[in-house]
């Protein structure tokens, strides 16, 4: 019984000192992540289950600042909106898109591909993919 014990505040002695890294870690790569989102963003690709679709209507230019401005442009119509965006638990949330999130798929210094579902009429899921390409900063007029 005694050996029961032991091993029982062994364990949770463990199990203490364990709890604060993993939260530290997690608090790492969401800071790595919006680390690496933060810059200009340029439209190469939309994927809405599965089919590729014009991206005439959506906006071609996208920046996310490192003071959790979001801004998109649409280069054909002129049209830019701004509002916030946030990184949380793998979950990307830009208000102007509010209640979707978004999920990144892929990033890297080049690339960015994000995902969204949404509810179609008939109730079943509808998936977007988004594909980035980083740009310059002078894109964002």
């Amino acid at each position: 019984m005694i050996m029961s014990r032991k091993k029982y505040f062994f364990y949770i002695i463990v199990l203490s000192l364990l709890i604060p890294v993993i939260a530290c870690d997690k608090n790492n790569k969401d800071d790595d992540m919006r680390n690496a989102i933060v810059g200009t963003w340029k439209l190469q690709s939309i994927t809405i289950d599965g089919t590729t679709t014009d991206t005439s209507a959506y906006p071609d230019v996208i920046q996310f600042q490192s003071n959790f401005i979001f801004q998109a442009y649409n280069t054909t119509s002129k049209v830019k909106n701004r509002g916030g965006w946030s990184y949380e638990g793998d979950m990307l949330n830009i208000s102007l898109y509010l209640p979707a999130a978004f999920y990144i798929v892929n990033i890297d210094s080049k690339n960015l591909t994000i995902k969204r579902y949404d509810f179609k009429p008939d109730g079943s899921l509808k998936s977007t993919v988004q594909q980035y390409q980083r740009t310059n900063d002078s894109e964002m007029v």
